[in-house]
């Protein structure tokens, strides 16, 4: 971004791709075509670099610094021509040098304020969601509790280890992806021992075992839980891995498998939602591996045949994905069930054991699905 032609070089803003951290970067030869771009300066501990322009033979750039107060660097082109032109109030340092120079690592205000935001408005928000909730039985108050906590660990964090710079970047890709990853695998695992996702012992005559409060209020939030942990894990995952705007042919594996997941994940919650972000992601590869193909064939060019042959591609692997699809809605109740046994060991029935016995004489359990959101198992055989 900000391209700008300077001292016979052309200059950009950029972040890296390994830590996404902010930089300067330059490509020496304007006229040659195989010219490849270097960082000039890493500018990772600035929390923002903007606003690229040249002035004689200076080039400037506005940075917002790691204290939140905006500056404006200058250098000649080159790293060590740098200079902070607010030097004495926002030094060009980390934080163990300033403390060395004597300087705070943070001003105390941006530290009293950042508690504030956890003591005065996170926790009591926790607080008052967490007991609605519980009292009400108001689903809807997960979202408070979820985005709620995870603000309150950013903050935390800030207060504790860094700010709001090029760490806390690099932090906040690594929590939220497990945040959200673990929340979902959290999910998929309450839902398989739910009683009422799980399977249920059913007697001939009688009636299902009861559900109790928590469980019946878990039941009531899943619907919330799946639309936020599954959005979000999905978002997280395209950012982490860089797709599907990366060249490196590694983060498709995780990427692949992440879709299996997805889609296991959709029978253990009994919603649809993780099937159809699966297949978003499906239709990603696709385009990618589509995109494959025509440079195998044509190279770098993408004219108007090439465009063709791209979109031929897509389509074929779209109406695969869709048959797929139809497939596994015509036999869902034989592959859930499939899955299930996999997943989840039945338990057994004292019931079962009491009216059958033992031997050839016992009851023996058979899985099956009844509708949406609830599994339950049918003993059949003779007293």
């Amino acid at each position: 971004r900000n391209m700008l032609a300077f001292a016979g070089k052309l200059y950009f803003l950029a972040a890296r791709e390994s830590d996404g951290g902010d930089g300067l970067w330059a490509i020496g030869n304007l006229a040659g075509q195989s010219a490849r771009p270097f960082m000039v300066k890493d500018l990772s501990n600035y929390s923002s670099v903007r606003a690229l322009a040249a002035f004689g033979d200076t080039l400037y750039l506005k940075a917002c610094t790691q204290e939140w107060t905006f500056t404006i660097l200058s250098t000649d082109g080159t790293a060590s021509g740098f200079k902070n032109l607010r030097d004495s109030e926002c030094p060009d340092r980390g934080d163990e040098d300033r403390e060395a120079q004597g300087h705070s690592a943070r001003p105390r205000a941006a530290v009293v304020q950042q508690w504030g935001v956890v003591l005065l408005s996170c926790l009591p928000m926790l607080a008052v969601a967490g007991a609605v909730l519980f009292v009400f039985e108001i689903p809807g108050m997960f979202v408070n509790l979820y985005v709620g906590l995870a603000i309150m660990i950013g903050f935390l964090y800030a207060i504790f280890f860094g700010s709001p710079g090029g760490s806390m970047n690099r932090f906040l890709r690594w929590f939220l992806t497990n945040y959200t990853g673990w929340a979902y695998a959290a999910l998929a695992w309450f839902s398989l021992m739910s009683p009422v996702s799980e399977c249920r012992w059913n007697v001939e005559g009688g009636v299902d075992e009861p559900i109790s409060r928590a469980w019946g209020l878990f039941e009531k939030m899943k619907d919330w839980i799946v639309a936020f942990v599954a959005v979000g894990f999905v978002a997280m995952l395209h950012i982490v891995l860089d797709i599907p705007d990366t060249s490196e042919a590694w983060p498709w594996i995780p990427y692949a498998l992440c879709i299996v997941a997805q889609l296991v994940a959709s029978i253990c919650i009994d919603r649809t939602l993780p099937f159809v972000l699966a297949a978003l992601c499906m239709f990603v590869i696709a385009s990618k591996t589509s995109r494959g193909l025509v440079r195998l064939v044509s190279g770098n060019r993408f004219d108007k045949q090439e465009q063709l042959l791209f979109l031929a591609i897509l389509a074929l692997q779209g109406i695969a994905i869709i048959v797929g699809a139809i497939a596994y809605a015509k036999n869902r109740k034989a592959i859930d069930s499939s899955v299930l046994a996999l997943l989840v060991k039945p338990r057994a029935d004292p019931m079962a054991v009491e009216l059958g016995g033992t031997g050839a004489e016992a009851r023996q359990p058979e899985m099956r699905h009844q509708g949406r959101g609830h599994r339950s198992v049918e003993l059949l055989g003779a007293v």
